[in-house]
């Protein structure tokens, strides 16, 4: 009876202290450990040793320079008689390109002809006339008024002739520009017009009709728009790279020819409009493709660096990482100073060594 009370006291003394170390077990993990190593599998990241580039990459248009494109206008007004070249052919700087109908110019120049001839006459004789009362006067067999009428008559003669091949002028010069010229060597990039179009001169009231549109493709721009955080890090000549759609598998050379000095909105954001001068043109680069220009402001050799996803801000605005936690222990926040950022990578400046494992999430505990 005593033997079989001391088995049951001793087993009741053992359940408890079983119960008791099962309780302060628990009451230790949780202060010891909120998070379990499963819950961070796959969730971290290696500092690693990288080169890291501080870039900017904007898209833009590619155009012809606009002072090696010409926009052809014709300086008279008339009727299209033919159009020479076609669109894409090359034309040499004098070229015909254009003819205007010269009918009525041609009738308007044989009418002058008649009044040249016509003044040329009238002049012979008021000069025949003129010096004839000159020597007559000499010898005082007419008064002097009938020698300055005379002398009138030659002078308003005189006149009218030179009016009169001013006017036959001004006709051969109108007929001269029924033919449209190319003023540069280049290809024909646009042509609005048709034949048999009526168009209107460019000196009068107003610009004139576009003809032609004559443009040197050896050397094009790309005009691209940088927001005004990024603008801070372009200069003028600073070297670029660029790529077009069409052959992705190449990358071209550029340097930046004009940056704006105002500020101006496109798809609403403000920014800069920058020009950017082609190097060595490639023949597959053509107007009106699109570019994708890279403008590299940085580059960080052999630099310790992170995901961004990485990276978080503290209370304090301090840039921190929570470092990869050991079983049964809770991540340890490490403070960081960072240099160059991209899209998806971070250089880490201090804080870290090479090797560093680091949670991409941030934990619960730290999150507010």
């Amino acid at each position: 009876m005593k033997k079989t009370l001391l088995l049951i006291l001793l087993g009741a003394l053992l359940l408890g202290g079983g119960w008791y170390g099962f309780k302060i077990k628990t009451s230790l993990s949780k202060h010891q450990r909120h998070y379990s190593p499963e819950e961070y599998e796959a969730t971290f990241a290696k500092v690693e040793r990288e080169t890291i580039i501080d870039k900017v990459v904007v898209s833009g248009d590619i155009s012809p320079d606009s002072r090696n494109s010409v926009e052809v206008k014709g300086e008279i007004s008339g009727k299209i008689k033919k159009i020479y070249p076609v669109i894409g052919q090359s034309v040499k700087s004098g070229d015909t390109l254009i003819e205007l109908d010269d009918r009525d110019l041609l009738t308007e120049k044989s009418t002058a002809q008649t009044d040249v001839e016509g003044a040329q006459l009238s002049l012979d004789k008021a000069k025949r006339l003129f010096e004839r009362s000159e020597k007559l006067f000499q010898k005082k067999l007419i008064s002097i008024e009938e020698s300055e009428n005379k002398k009138t008559d030659f002078l308003i003669a005189q006149n009218n002739f030179e009016k009169s091949e001013s006017r036959l002028r001004s006709v051969i010069d109108k007929l001269d520009k029924t033919q449209i010229r190319s003023p540069i060597n280049g290809k024909v990039i646009a042509l609005p017009v048709v034949a048999g179009q009526v168009v209107v001169g460019a000196g009068s009231v107003n610009a004139g009709t576009l003809l032609m549109t004559v443009a040197d493709l050896s050397k094009m721009i790309i005009s691209c728009h940088i927001n005004q955080i990024d603008i801070a890090h372009i200069n003028e000549n600073q070297a670029v790279t660029f790529k077009v759609d069409s052959v992705r598998q190449e990358l071209f050379k550029g340097t930046v020819s004009i940056i704006s000095p105002t500020a101006s909105s496109k798809n609403n954001i403000k920014g800069y409009g920058v020009t950017i001068q082609i190097l060595e043109l490639d023949p597959k680069i053509r107007p009106g493709m699109t570019a994708d220009v890279t403008f590299l402001i940085k580059t960080s050799e052999n630099a310790l660096t992170l995901p961004l996803s990485a990276i978080f801000n503290d209370e304090n605005e301090e840039k921190v990482v929570y470092l990869k936690p050991k079983p049964e222990m809770e991540p340890k926040k490490q403070t960081i100073s960072t240099g160059i950022v991209t899209f998806d990578r971070v250089e880490i400046l201090s804080g870290l060594q090479e090797g560093d494992e680091v949670l991409l999430t941030k934990p619960k505990s730290s999150r507010k």
